[in-house]
């Protein structure tokens, strides 16, 4: 079935109905769905009860949600991105939402986005990859083969199609939609190859590839003259590639049917094997600790390539760092090779290789309406300049100057309210938002619920508060998990898995009332958290979905925390945080708006893991005749009023147990 598209139609998924036979019993579905997310705002399912529903009841769903609200982004009237600090998070890997060897499409996905509790969604890279990895970027053009739903496909509803219904969708449900750009991609990209003169290049003696070629040291191969020279030539080869295998790009166009994308990877791939052939490899990208670039260091004969020594600043081997399947954009000529640069040789700026890079997001702004960037491995970025030059770099990463000129170019007349977000876990706060950022991601993931992260998470509320000063403009993320906590340098196994759904309900729990008025931090959850599924990690490095829990019992605490924070949301907005106490075993603190309170009051993480006997707030000076004090069963589910006296007493506190008490006028 082949049916021409208006594209000037408003709705995408409207159009989508009629590529799809919708039977009577999934419009039945797809409208118990509608009146329960018109009623509640939400789904109360788990994500495995979504994702088995069909895409005829999904699409009906949308079509019903099309006809009372609009497809635009809800934040298209903000005239600057300040809203970023007042959203909260959700990552969202569309490849891992599929069901046993199944994998995810952007379609399918859509199906867990009505249960989600955030009202941004952070999408996982959805371009081209290779060694099956999302974030070893095989292009920042091409929309991944891999998420397209290939029947849709060959009815001539195509990728990109399939990415705006993905983003519609989004907007549909009063969310914006952002992505990661990264600066690097994989070594032998579709950029890298179609254009070369963005990244750096080495050539090996084809005869035998232990041995850089033309007798030049490695130095000397850096050279801006010598590069120019190798891209040059990896153009001409380029060039006649292209015009035996009669195409005109290795990016995905519209218009290509499947066996076009497939044949197109493979004349890549061919491509990339000659190239490999006659001795060129990209330069990888550098350690985080490291500085210059990385040195090479011979040949793998058995696994044929390249091989690099990566050194940290004290000369000292970090190898087990490095990430060598990925190459970084060329942002300046003179590097060191694993040292900081010659005072009087100091690294040039590539303007060509800036300007691109700034431009990739124009694309996805522009045509797929997307609302924020996050720029993946922005950390380090200060620490890595040339003796605090914020224009100088001491190793291969962008420098703060280049991440600046970046946010700016990311907002445009048209849309000024575009956002970004740093993927630091650190505490630079003035830094990052003194260059233009909206957020930062910092690491509380990373932290056990003890008495160090509390004292951590009110020194930062002190710092947000002294730089937002009258309005919200910048803020710290509270992360409760985050993509890559599996990650052998961080947990090392999945963070919701490890810990369990006690410490998981707590740390959303602080997620939601650590913080409040002018020090407001994001919540950021990952995709899966509202029913304890996991393995993202896992599901970002390998053609693997997430493993579906379907904790019932906890998505009925996720919801319930969550419908308690919205009652408490004004109260919040504007609230002040004005008394803690923090203890090793236990804390509680005060928020103050008005004639109401708020008292959060967590038992921490700690080796004593007995039960707290006879905990006494007092309360006395926020009482008096006319107030009504609520006590909030946080698992069971419940609250209740209690008797107003001048202290609260708790008799019994659960380890790692959570408690909330609200004090207001009658």
């Amino acid at each position: 079935m082949e049916m021409k598209i208006d594209s000037t139609d408003f709705n995408l998924w409207d159009i989508l109905s009629n590529f799809v036979e919708i039977t009577e019993e999934e419009r039945q579905i797809g409208e118990n769905l509608f009146k329960e997310y018109k009623k509640n705002g939400y789904i109360k399912k788990t994500c495995k009860e979504m994702l088995l529903y069909s895409n005829g009841v999904i699409i009906n769903f949308y079509q019903r949600l099309g006809k009372i609200r609009g497809t635009e982004s809800p934040v298209k009237d903000r005239k600057d991105s300040k809203w970023m600090v007042e959203s909260d998070f959700c990552f969202v890997n569309v490849r891992a939402t599929g069901l046993n060897e199944e994998f995810g499409s952007l379609i399918h996905s859509t199906k867990i986005l009505p249960l989600i509790r955030a009202n941004a969604i952070h999408l996982a890279p959805f371009t081209e990859y290779t060694f099956n990895c999302i974030y070893a970027i095989r292009s920042t053009k091409s929309i991944s083969i891999n998420i397209i739903d290939k029947d849709l496909l060959k009815k001539g509803f195509g990728g990109e199609k399939q990415l705006k219904c993905f983003t519609e969708a989004v907007h549909l449900l009063g969310k914006t939609v952002g992505f990661d750009i990264e600066p690097h991609l994989s070594q032998f990209s579709a950029e890298c190859v179609e254009n070369p003169q963005l990244f750096r290049w080495i050539k090996l003696y084809k005869h035998d590839k232990q041995y850089l070629d033309y007798y030049l040291s490695y130095k000397d191969m850096l050279k801006k003259e010598n590069q120019e020279r190798f891209t040059n030539d990896i153009k001409n080869i380029v060039h006649k590639e292209m015009k035996f295998f009669d195409i005109k790009t290795f990016e995905f166009e519209e218009d290509d049917i499947e066996e076009r994308m497939l044949y197109k990877k493979e004349c890549l791939r061919k491509t990339i094997k000659l190239l490999i052939s006659d001795g060129y490899w990209t330069i990888p990208s550098q350690i985080w600790n490291g500085a210059g670039v990385p040195e090479f260091s011979g040949y793998n004969f058995h696994h044929n390539y390249a091989k690099f020594h990566y050194a940290n600043r004290n000369k000292e081997d970090n190898s087990h760092y490095a990430y060598n399947i990925l190459s970084p954009f060329n942002f300046y000529n003179n590097l060191g090779v694993n040292s900081i640069p010659d005072d009087n040789n100091l690294p040039i700026e590539n303007k060509e290789v800036v300007d691109y890079f700034c431009s990739i997001f124009d694309k996805w702004r522009d045509e797929f309406n997307f609302d924020f960037i996050r720029y993946d491995s922005a950390d380090h970025i200060f620490d890595s300049t040339h003796k605090g030059n914020y224009d100088v770099p001491d190793s291969d990463r962008p420098t703060p100057k280049i991440l600046e000129k970046c946010i700016k170019s990311s907002k445009n007349e048209l849309k000024p309210y575009i956002g970004n977000i740093a993927e630091r876990m650190g505490n630079e706060i003035d830094q990052y938002h003194s260059i233009g950022f909206d957020l930062m991601l910092g690491d509380d993931m990373c932290w056990k619920i003890d008495e160090n992260l509390i004292k951590k998470s009110f020194w930062i509320n002190e710092k947000l508060a002294s730089i937002n000063k009258d309005e919200l403009k910048f803020s710290v993320i509270f992360a409760i998990d985050t993509h890559d906590t599996g990650n052998p340098f961080l947990s090392g196994e999945p963070l919701l898995k490890k810990v369990g759904e006690k410490i998981t309900f707590l740390r959303l729990f602080i997620s939601r009332y650590i913080s409040c008025g002018l020090s407001r931090r994001p919540k950021y959850e990952v995709m899966g958290l509202s029913d304890m599924s996991y393995g993202l990690f896992e599901s970002n490095i390998h053609d693997k979905n997430l493993t579906w829990v379907s904790n019932k019992k906890f998505n009925q605490m996720y919801n319930y925390i969550e419908d308690i924070y919205l009652s408490h949301k004004n109260i919040l907005a504007n609230g002040q945080i004005i008394e803690n106490h923090i203890n090793n075993r236990y804390c509680f603190w005060v928020i103050k708006n008005g004639k109401n309170i708020l008292i959060p009051l967590i038992s921490l993480e700690h080796e004593n893991t007995t039960d707290i006997k006879n905990i006494q707030i007092d309360i006395s000076k926020y009482i008096n005749k006319n107030c009504s004090i609520t006590s909030y069963d946080l698992y069971n589910q419940k609250c209740f009023k209690i008797e107003r006296t001048n202290t609260i007493l708790i008799e019994d506190l659960k380890y790692t147990e959570a408690k909330l008490f609200m004090i207001c006028e009658k």
